[in-house]
């Protein structure tokens, strides 16, 4: 018989129908494996952290095109030529996008689309102006192979925006 119950110095059980219950005191003394603050190891460690955050829409005009297993895909191979690994994030969302030029001006479309996080860390880390031109060149490559008008590409100084592009093909 299984008894879910409080294991502290004084146990409390019921039944799951909540007919039985009791109280018990364990029979044992509690002896804890560790005393004092435990640390989690730490991999690296850095006041100033430079990031990236890429806004992406899967439509090609008001039809969807593109799905996320396309845009992994694409960011893993640009990624892996430009830092030799693919370390990135990404989390799904939906927009309403308002074309500005073109054959759908002044149209709006709901859509689906993701954000391509990306953190300037060990191992791949590089320097600033480095970061923020792969950052670019990466936004200008998934602007044109998803045929968006624009791509929006966030860099970012610790988790606040520094600087915002609106990157074209």
């Amino acid at each position: 018989m299984r008894i879910p119950c409080n294991f502290s110095s004084r146990g409390y059980w019921c039944s799951k129908n909540f007919k039985d219950q009791g109280v018990f005191v364990p029979e044992y003394k509690r002896n804890p494996v560790f005393h004092g603050i435990r640390y989690n190891p730490i991999g690296f460690q850095s006041r100033t952290t430079w990031s990236a955050r890429i806004f992406v829409g899967f439509n090609i005009g008001l039809r969807q095109g593109f799905t996320l297993k396309n845009l992994i895909a694409l960011v893993r191979r640009v990624r892996i030529e430009q830092t030799g690994l693919p370390n990135s994030t990404f989390l799904t969302q939906k927009g309403i996008y308002t074309y500005t030029s073109g054959k759908y001006a002044g149209k709006f479309t709901q859509e689906k689309g993701a954000q391509v996080i990306i953190l300037n860390v060990p191992p791949t880390q590089v320097s600033k102006k480095d970061f923020e031109a792969q950052m670019q060149k990466l936004a200008e490559i998934i602007a044109k192979k998803f045929t968006q008008e624009q791509v929006v590409l966030e860099i970012q100084k610790n988790g606040q925006v520094q600087m915002t592009y609106g990157m074209i093909p």
